[in-house]
């Protein structure tokens, strides 16, 4: 009958752009030992955890946003490519680095955003204007958001207190058809962009169960009729 189901498929032809916050507060304590430091551990466990045949992309972003690394699916290129990822300084601006992360990954067939940030837009375009264009072209965003937003820490060499914009983070990941997690660890952190790793490159399809299913079939006949001449309901 030609039966066919939905289910969850490893892409391995898709590409995933990393955007990683270096604004001054990532040089912030709350989380240990810096947030930039844990953002970068993070993004080596990102990195390992992709499909071989990805292609991944790097942006980081402050004031402005610039691709440290191209698209490519030389994993040992994109590790060598975080050491190039400057240390925290400047503003924050979140939609010029989703316009470039965007930009960053090739036309195929499935495209998604990872942005790891911890503060409050203020330089630059609207990212809440920007993430649904982004979506409405095919390109999921997934946010995560890092730090707490009530420790009471200033941003080092400031009065400004390192705060977290939830709010925003939750809307343009609703705009790209993501999903927002926040972590206050480098712990999660590095498990949260793991998993992200794995699920940024998966798409539902739709797949041929007709040669499953008869394999299924066939058992169940097999075990019914050695079931039955265990029985002796068979001479």
């Amino acid at each position: 009958a030609g039966p066919h189901v939905t289910a969850p498929v490893a892409v391995r032809d898709g590409a995933v752009a990393l955007c990683i916050d270096t604004s001054g507060s990532m040089s912030a304590a709350d989380v240990q030992p810096t947030r930039a430091d844990a953002a970068l551990r993070a993004a080596r466990a990102f990195i390992d955890g992709v499909p071989d045949g990805t292609r991944i992309s790097i942006v980081a972003f402050s004031s402005s946003a610039a691709i440290i690394m191209p698209a490519s699916d030389d994993k040992d290129a994109v590790r060598e490519a975080l050491e190039r990822i400057p240390p925290p300084n400047g503003g924050t601006a979140i939609g010029d680095a989703l316009t470039v992360a965007a930009r960053s990954l090739p036309p195929v067939r499935h495209r998604a955003i990872v942005l790891v940030t911890d503060g409050v837009n203020n330089q630059g375009s609207d990212p809440l204007a920007v993430a649904p264009r982004i979506g409405g072209s095919g390109t999921t965003i997934d946010t995560v958001g890092i730090g707490t937003s009530d420790s009471g820490l200033l941003i080092p060499g400031t009065t400004e207190e390192a705060d977290l914009d939830e709010t925003a983070l939750r809307a343009v990941a609703q705009a790209g058809h993501g999903a927002y997690a926040r972590v206050g660890d480098a712990d999660a952190l590095a498990k949260r962009l793991s998993d992200l790793a794995r699920t940024s490159t998966i798409e539902r399809r739709r797949v041929d169960a007709s040669f499953p299913l008869a394999i299924a079939g066939g058992t169940i006949m097999i075990l019914a009729t050695v079931g039955a001449f265990g029985l002796g309901r068979f001479p």
